[in-house]
Formats: C-alpha cells, structure tokens, sequence
C-alpha cells in the first residue's frame, strides 16, 4: 500500500506532472486496495501526515502535496473530511504572524503540533 502513495505523493509535489497523471495513479491505487475514489484523499493525508511527524518528510514538500491535493476536484475531494482538516494544519504554517517573534517558525509552532493532534484524535498511531 505505501508503494502506491509514495508515488501519489511524489506526482503531486513534481513540477512536471500533469493532473491526468496524478489522478491516473490515484485510479489505479484505489483499484488496487479496493478503495472507492473518495476514500484516497483521507489516504494520502494520512500517509503525508505520518511522513511530515516522522521527520521523512519536509514541511515544504509536504504542503506542496497537501495544496495539490486540495487542487483535484477530480477526486472528489471532501472539504469537511480528514484530509481537509491535514490541509489546514499545513496551511497554518505557510505565513509569519504579525504577533510573532521575527526568527519564528511557523510551521514548528502550528503545523507539527496541530498534525500531531490531529492523527492522535483520530486514532492514528505516529510510530510504525
């Protein structure tokens, strides 16, 4: 199963890959696992999730992948679900808050804690 969402995961950080591309493994993933369409954005969230905790995973390229994501209405993709929630932990560390110390980090402050909380909330377990 990580075979499949590895290579998800690395088409939708790539510059070069087009949508067809990327929705084309994303078929061939859920036929596979026998995963309805609509099911593979929660997957992919929660393999990037886990990889970004893990420390096997940038938090660039991480949020690349969540906003690529987000970007396929092909997919389905639930806007209420747990791969928009992800999203939203990456989205909280894309920017410097006014009320914030200048050498900051807001991915460390917000994004970590908040995908940490969130996986714990949903009983997804961080170590392998």
């Amino acid at each position: 199963m990580m075979q499949g969402l590895t290579s998800i995961v690395d088409l939708l950080i790539s510059t070069e890959a087009t949508v067809s591309a990327i929705t084309e493994d994303i078929a061939a993933y859920c036929a596979r696992e026998s995963l309805p369409l609509g099911a593979a954005d929660d997957a992919i969230a929660k393999y990037v999730a886990l990889k970004f905790v893990r420390g096997e995973m940038s938090y660039a390229d991480a949020d690349v992948a969540m906003n690529a994501l987000v970007g396929l209405d092909v997919i389905n993709f639930d806007h209420t679900g747990f791969a928009w929630q992800v999203y939203l932990q990456f989205d909280n560390g894309e920017y410097q808050r006014s009320t914030e110390a200048r050498d900051s980090i807001p991915w460390q402050q917000y994004t970590l804690p908040g995908v940490m909380a969130l996986l714990k909330k949903n009983g997804i377990a961080i170590l392998p």
